[in-house]
């Protein structure tokens, strides 16, 4: 079967872009699977932001965007699809009407993420339009329970891990070689910006920090902190062999349902200070690491490292049952 995966963001989000290889490999080992990423990537992302609260509670909107991913779509003439993002559930009927096999992954809710203050109008567009599709996974049980109230049915598939890039041994030497924090993603929204600048500035007190250099919020960060070693691969996978080294990871993630990040640290056996909303729960739960407030981030890296055996097994644990086979597992039975 030839499976197109879409995708309005990849280049510019180094999150979905992950969660996209990663689906992308699962597929792969059982179909052909052609990725497809709209080249206005940059003026879809302002246009969502600013112009999305308006625009996306209206049916024309989505009959727009829809006949606009359907026909890019199918223009790869594809056996099936796999929409990611909510908005993408526009393009099912125009693509089930030409015979495309259709699954919709749903990774956050757009009212959540833009904050918008009446969310009903664009939730009934969504169940609208998603309806027939063949399957909906998302990523988060949490997040299937609210797609269950809105009256979305779905099944869960994780993120998921293409391998473990260090074994428990290297983990725990880690910490004989020297400490350092890592944060691997994009520092994106205002809050998340002042929890950084407040996390950074207790860590450093005591370790070392390497930090990703993207987004909008970077030059003032690096100006603030000269101090991290600030750091920019062309992939996640190409910024391993360096970032594994590192002992702990930093997720600071607001309006949120379950980080991408969260796996990426997982695979390379890296325990969490976490913090954020609704997703640190997990955290706490499945002890992988600890939540804290941006103040108490350095007392949680150093619970962390009183107990550090112990939370090197707990996410080993979390990464296996999330390897590819086991987090796609739902999808591969959506698509036959």
């Amino acid at each position: 079967m030839k499976v197109a995966i879409y995708t309005p963001a990849y280049g510019k989000s180094p999150g979905t872009r992950y969660k996209v290889d990663m689906l992308r490999k699962a597929i792969m080992r059982k179909h052909e699977a052609i990725l497809i990423c709209d080249e206005d990537e940059s003026i879809l992302r302002h246009a969502y932001r600013h112009l999305g609260p308006s625009l996306l509670n209206w049916h024309s909107t989505w009959e727009r965007i829809g006949k606009r991913i359907g026909n890019t779509i199918l223009s790869a003439d594809p056996d099936a699809a796999v929409l990611i993002t909510d908005i993408s559930a526009s393009a099912i009927p125009f693509l089930k009407k030409n015979g495309v096999r259709t699954i919709l992954s749903v990774e956050d809710l757009t009212p959540v993420w833009l904050k918008m203050a009446n969310p009903d109008p664009f939730y009934a567009q969504l169940r609208s339009f998603s309806k027939d599709a063949d399957g909906i996974i998302t990523v988060s049980e949490d997040l299937r329970e609210k797609l269950q109230r809105i009256g979305i049915p779905s099944e869960v598939a994780a993120h998921g891990i293409e391998k473990l890039y260090v074994n428990e041994e290297e983990a725990y030497e880690r910490r004989n070689k020297g400490i350092v924090i890592l944060n691997s993603g994009q520092v994106e929204f205002e809050e998340e910006r002042k929890a950084f600048e407040i996390s950074a500035s207790k860590i450093l007190e005591k370790y070392p920090i390497m930090s990703y250099s993207f987004g909008r919020h970077n030059p003032r960060l690096q100006a603030k902190f000269p101090q991290i070693t600030w750091y920019n691969y062309s992939s996640p996978e190409e910024a391993i062999p360096r970032l594994k080294e590192c002992s702990i990871g930093l997720i600071i993630r607001f309006n949120t349902e379950r980080p991408t990040r969260l796996f990426y640290h997982a695979s390379m056996l890296q325990p969490i200070v976490a913090i954020g909303d609704r997703w640190v729960s997990e955290v706490s739960e499945k002890k992988l690491g600890v939540a804290a407030s941006p103040e108490g981030s350095l007392e949680a890296l150093d619970r962390i490292l009183e107990d550090y055996e112990s939370y090197i097994k707990s996410i080993k644990n979390f990464a296996q049952e999330n390897l590819l086979e086991n987090a796609y597992a739902p999808l591969m039975r959506m698509l036959g």
